[in-house]
């Protein structure tokens, strides 16, 4: 169905260089990671959530010039407190995770640093002031759906396109 149907952005369109750029800098240091799309955030902290279409692990790093902005992943045996916002919606699955509660996790510096995490489980951007920009690379729920066409152009961008992934 075209819900789950995958296109090329017109974001992507319009910057092919930025995503060659960013292709080839995750190649670089992370040769092994398969992902097909790219999301970038400017200026932008995530809400606390959990993504309901990732499949597989995201990778994150944030850029520029900032302070604060680190990323906290929903971990019961974690050690770094969160509290959860009055008004936050609940996260489907997680009924620990409510306005007002404390919750556990773990608080990752991505600053400059990639890190790999599971984007399925609660996350959340804490505040931040200065430039900021994020990369996330993740593949969907049904990449294995993604027609060879688009596979071929994705490949022609950079994109680590596999036609068999095997976990």
């Amino acid at each position: 169905d075209d819900k789950h149907r995958y296109r090329i952005t017109k974001g992507t369109r319009d910057r092919p260089r930025l995503v060659r750029l960013a292709t080839n800098v995750i190649k670089r240091d992370h040769p092994n990671f398969c992902y097909h799309s790219l999301h970038f955030n400017r200026g932008f902290g995530s809400r606390l959530h959990a993504d309901s279409n990732n499949w597989g692990p995201s990778l994150i790093i944030g850029l520029g010039k900032y302070n604060g902005g680190r990323l906290w992943v929903y971990d019961e045996t974690g050690s770094d407190e969160y509290i959860v916002p009055v008004g936050a919606e609940p996260v489907e699955g997680y009924p620990k995770i409510k306005p007002g509660a404390t919750v556990y996790g773990r608080y990752y510096n991505i600053d400059h640093e990639w890190h790999l995490f599971n984007g399925n489980i609660p996350h959340v951007v804490e505040p931040f002031t200065g430039e900021r920009i994020s990369l996330i690379a993740y593949c969907g729920k049904n990449n294995l759906h993604i027609q060879q066409k688009l596979r071929t152009r994705l490949s022609r961008m950079g994109f680590p396109v596999l036609n068999e992934i095997k976990y």
